[in-house]
C-alpha cells in the first residue's frame, strides 16, 4: 500500500507541476479568460434522471436531517432504525452501499461498511444537493451502482458580513441552535457554519408485542449532536483560485431498544461518533481548459458501548483522497476531461484480526460532444481502476441527450457498474456476525431512458419527465441470518427494473407563487438465480412516491407533503409474518418573513407525521409519533 500511495502523491503533484507550468505560459500571452464552470459530476452527466435541491429549499429542513430532504424532495428509499439510530437509504433497488456520496467532489462513504448515516448530517450544514439515479461506475467510481448524491457547499457573492442565526424547539426536548457567517470581497470569500441540536425522544407508544401494559414510554433514545465547517474560496488571480473545507460532525446517540426487548434502567447502549473531514482544491481556468487538483482527508472514530453484553469498543477509520482533473475544449462541440483519483484506506477495529488496508488508483477519461444546433450531446466515459496491484474491470458508460422538439427532451444511459466488497463484509467477526473472505467482487450493467417535457405559457410553469430503468447485477453481496449469526453471501444473479415520474405545476404572478409536484416510482428488485429466485430484495419497496404543495405570499409561505412507502419484506426469504406494512406520512411547514430595521427574522412552524400514523422503516423499531417544531432565524 504505501508503494502505491507515494505512486499516488508523485502523479498528484505532477499534475500541480504542468499546471503551474502552463499557467506561466498563459500570463505571458494574456489570453481572454473563458471559463469552463461544473465539475466531472455535473459536466458530464447528460442521459440521467437527477433532482437538484437548491439552498432556497433546504431552508424549509433547516432544523431536520439530510434524510428529511431526500425524503420529501427525492424518490431516495430511506431505512431508519428508530428515532436517533442509523438511518441510510436505497436506490433503483440498491442496497445502501451502493449510492456513491460525494462532499464536495470527495466519496465520503464508510471505508467500514460503504455506508452514509443520513441522521448524521444536519440540512443546516449542506448549501445544495444533487442526486443523480442509476449506475455510474466510469463517472464515480466502484459502489456508485444505484446512483450518486452530492453534497456541495457554496460561498456568498455579497461583499462584506452577512449572516443567519438560528434559535429553534420541538417535541420531546428537541432543541436546536445554529448560525451561520459570510464574509466577502473582491479576492476571498468563507463561510463558518456551526450547529447544535438535542431531543430526548420520550414519548409514549403502542407496543403490541406487550401482554399487558401496552402503552409504554419510548427509552434511551435521546440524542445531542455538534457540527462546525469552515470554508474558503480564495481567487489567486483572475484564472486561479485555491478552496478549502473543513468539517466536524459531533453525534451523541442512545441505541433505542426494539419494541420486542426490555431496556433495564441503568445500563448503557450508545453510540458516539466524531467525523472530521478537510479538503484542499486548486482551480485554474483557461481559455478553453481547465485544469482541477484536490486532496483530502476524512477520520471517522465510532465509540459503541452497551453494557448488557459487556462491549465497549472503538472503530477509526482513515483515508487519504487525490484527484486531479484536465478539461480541454477543442473547437465549440468536443471536450475532453482526463483524470485520475486514489483512495488509500486503512481502519483499526477491535472486530478484525488486523488492521486492513486498501489502495485503490483510478485513472479516467470521459468525451462530449454537443452538436453545432446544440440539439444532440453525448458523452462517453471509460474509468480503469487498480485496486491493490490488481486491475479491475474497465468500466464504460454512454449517455447521450436529444432534444426531440422545443419542449421535449430524450436522455439516455447504458453503463457497466463494478463494487468491491466493504472491510465489514471481509474482516468483521464477533457480534453475532462473521464476514466472508471468499466474497468475490459485484458486477454488472444498467440502462435507463426517458422523456422530459417542460413549457412555460404566461403566468404557468409545468414539467414532467418519465424515466424507466433496468440493471443486472452479478454477484450481489447481501447479509443473510444463518440462525446463529449472520454473514454476507454473493446473490449469483439480481435483475432490477421500474419506472419513475415527476410532475411539477407552477404558478407566479405579482406577489404569489405557488407550486405542485408530484413522484412517483415503481421498482422491482428481485433474485434470479440461486435458493431465492424470485424473491424480492428486503426493504426494497416497490411502490414510493411523495406529493407536495407550496404556496408563497408576499412573506407568507406554507407547503403541505405526503409521502407514500409502499409494503416491503425484512429478509431475503420475503417471510410473509415479517413484513413491513405500507405507509403515508404527512408533513406541513409554515413561515413568514418580517422586516425589522433594514434586517429580516424568519418565524417557522413545522409538524411532522401530522396524522399520528404508526409505522416503522425496519422491522420492531418504533419511529416519531405527530411532533412539531418552531424555530426563529435572524438575518444580517
Amino acid at each position: 500500500m504505501k508503494k502505491n500511495f507515494f505512486l499516488a502523491v508523485l502523479l498528484f503533484f505532477c499534475f500541480i507541476q504542468k499546471e503551474l507550468i502552463a499557467q506561466e505560459v498563459d500570463t505571458t500571452l494574456n489570453i481572454k479568460e473563458v471559463v469552463i464552470v461544473g465539475n466531472r459530476q455535473s459536466t458530464f452527466s447528460v442521459g440521467e434522471k437527477i433532482d437538484k435541491i437548491e439552498a432556497k429549499d433546504l431552508k424549509l429542513f433547516s432544523s431536520q436531517s439530510l434524510s428529511d430532504v431526500l425524503s420529501a424532495s427525492s424518490l431516495v428509499n430511506m431505512k431508519s432504525y428508530g428515532t436517533s439510530g442509523l438511518t441510510t437509504f436505497r436506490m433503483r433497488g440498491g442496497t445502501a452501499d451502493h449510492t456513491a456520496v460525494l462532499w464536495n467532489g470527495f466519496n465520503i462513504q464508510s471505508s467500514m461498511n460503504g455506508e452514509m448515516n443520513l441522521f448524521l448530517v444536519p440540512a443546516f450544514m449542506v448549501d445544495q444537493v444533487q442526486v443523480h439515479y442509476g449506475g455510474e461506475g466510469a463517472v464515480s467510481g466502484s459502489g456508485a451502482v444505484g446512483g450518486v448524491v452530492e453534497l456541495n457547499n457554496t460561498f456568498t457573492q455579497k461583499e462584506g458580513l452577512s449572516g443567519q442565526v438560528n434559535l429553534g424547539t420541538g417535541s420531546f426536548g428537541l432543541y436546536r441552535e445554529s448560525a451561520k457567517v459570510n464574509f466577502g470581497s473582491k479576492r476571498l470569500k468563507s463561510t463558518l457554519t456551526v450547529n447544535h441540536q438535542k431531543a430526548d425522544n420520550d414519548f409514549v407508544y403502542y407496543n403490541e408485542q406487550r401482554f399487558t401494559d401496552k402503552y409504554e414510554k419510548l427509552k434511551n433514545s435521546a440524542y445531542k449532536q455538534f457540527g462546525l465547517a469552515q470554508n474558503n474560496s480564495y481567487s489567486l488571480n483572475d484564472k486561479s483560485k485555491l478552496e478549502t473545507f473543513l468539517w466536524y460532525q459531533f453525534s451523541d446517540r442512545q441505541v433505542a431498544p426494539q419494541i420486542s426487548e426490555v431496556f433495564i434502567d441503568g445500563s448503557d447502549n450508545y453510540t458516539v461518533d466524531n467525523d472530521l473531514r478537510f479538503a484542499a482544491k486548486y482551480l485554474h481556468n483557461g481559455e478553453k481548459w481547465k485544469v482541477t487538483t484536490g486532496a483530502a482527508f476524512f477520520r471517522n472514530s465510532m465509540h459503541y458501548v452497551n453494557s448488557s453484553i459487556n462491549t465497549d469498543v472503538t472503530h477509526v477509520a482513515n483515508s487519504i483522497n487525490l484527484n486531479a482533473d484536465a478539461e480541454c475544449l477543442f473547437g465549440e462541440n468536443h471536450l475532453i476531461n482526463i483524470g485520475y483519483s486514489g483512495v488509500g484506506e486503512i481502519v483499526n477495529s477491535p472486530n478484525y484480526a488486523n488492521s486492513p488496508s486498501r489502495m485503490q488508483n483510478n485513472l479516467l477519461v470521459s468525451y462530449k460532444y454537443t452538436s453545432p444546433n446544440k440539439k444532440f450531446t453525448e458523452v462517453i466515459s471509460l474509468r480503469q481502476g487498480i485496486i491493490d496491484n490488481t486491475f479491475s474491470p474497465l468500466l464504460a458508460s454512454m449517455q447521450i441527450r436529444y432534444r426531440l422538439f422545443e419542449e421535449v427532451m430524450f436522455k439516455a444511459k447504458v453503463a457497466r457498474n463494478y463494487k468491491v466488497a466493504d472491510f465489514n463484509d471481509i474482516y468483521w467477526a464477533g457480534d453475532g456476525a462473521e464476514g466472508n473472505k471468499d466474497l468475490k467482487p459485484e458486477q454488472g450493467w444498467s440502462g435507463d431512458a426517458g422523456l422530459s417535457w417542460a413549457r412555460n405559457i404566461g403566468i404557468y410553469n409545468m414539467s414532467a419527465d418519465v424515466t424507466g430503468f433496468y440493471s443486472v447485477m452479478s454477484n450481489m453481496i447481501i447479509w443473510q441470518n444463518m440462525g446463529a449469526f449472520w454473514t454476507p453471501a454473493n446473490e449469483d444473479k439480481v435483475k432490477t427494473y421500474g419506472i419513475e415520474s415527476k410532475i411539477v405545476f407552477g404558478i407566479t404572478k405579482d406577489d404569489l407563487s405557488a407550486r405542485l409536484q408530484g413522484q412517483f416510482s415503481y421498482t422491482k428488485a428481485a433474485s434470479d438465480e440461486g435458493k431465492y429466485k424470485g424473491n424480492l430484495l428486503p426493504y426494497t419497496p416497490q411502490i414510493s412516491g411523495n406529493v407536495s404543495v407550496f404556496i408563497q405570499y408576499k412573506n407568507h409561505y406554507i407547503q403541505y407533503t405526503e409521502n407514500f412507502v409502499g409494503e416491503t419484506y425484512s429478509n431475503l426469504s420475503n417471510d410473509k409474518t415479517k413484513t413491513i406494512d405500507e405507509y403515508f406520512l404527512g408533513s406541513f411547514k409554515a413561515g413568514e418573513k418580517i422586516s425589522l430595521y433594514g434586517k429580516s427574522i424568519n418565524v417557522a412552524l413545522g409538524i411532522d407525521n401530522i396524522w399520528d400514523v404508526k409505522y416503522e422503516a425496519v422491522k420492531n423499531y418504533v419511529m416519531m409519533p405527530r411532533n412539531y417544531n418552531v424555530s426563529v432565524a435572524f438575518n444580517f
